[in-house]
């Protein structure tokens, strides 16, 4: 009796231990789009490949936004010059290959460069059927 409760504990115990280490080894990068609601586009194309993750698995290095260069103000168009902005909301655009960039403080800008820094990848993701 003893033997076989043990038995059942341990091929439990392995099954969670497989289980967690499937869950965590998957990283999912978000090159076309991320969005702060934790939208993924995991292409640089139409939006087809979206996937939904839980934003507080996303980060960039721990970071909750990317670096990205050569960026326009597109809220202010006569403010001149190019900048450096920490995004944490960016959709790739193809038909200009630029950036559509949000900063932590809701401007928007567009940037000519991928992020400087990576892009932003989750661990926790989902499918809406």
């Amino acid at each position: 009796m003893l033997n076989q409760s043990f038995l059942k504990i341990s091929v439990l115990v392995a099954t969670l231990c497989l289980n967690a280490l499937r869950v965590s080894s998957m990283v999912w990068n978000c090159p076309g789009q991320y969005t702060i609601q934790g939208v993924c586009d995991q292409n640089k194309d139409d939006g087809t490949t979206n996937i939904n993750c839980h934003p507080e698995s996303c980060s960039n290095g721990g970071k909750k936004w990317v670096p990205m260069s050569n960026c326009v103000w597109n809220d202010r168009y006569d403010v001149p010059g190019l900048s450096k902005q920490q995004c944490a909301q960016y959709t790739y655009v193809t038909s200009d290959k630029t950036y559509d960039c949000k900063n932590p403080a809701g401007h928007n800008y567009i940037c000519s460069s991928n992020p400087t820094g990576g892009f932003m990848t989750c661990t926790d993701c989902f499918t809406v059927p």
